[in-house]
């Protein structure tokens, strides 16, 4: 079931929220900014 359809965060990351069938939230996310990128 989704919590919170896909979101553009502040940050810079886009996160999907979703609840599995035993009512476990699991946050699913991706950089969408440089500014979200790993420091490499």
């Amino acid at each position: 079931m989704f919590v919170n359809e896909p979101t553009d965060m502040p940050w810079g990351n886009r996160s999907l929220l979703v609840r599995d069938p035993d009512g476990n939230l699991i946050n699913f996310f991706t950089p969408v900014a440089t500014t979200a990128a790993s420091d490499e």
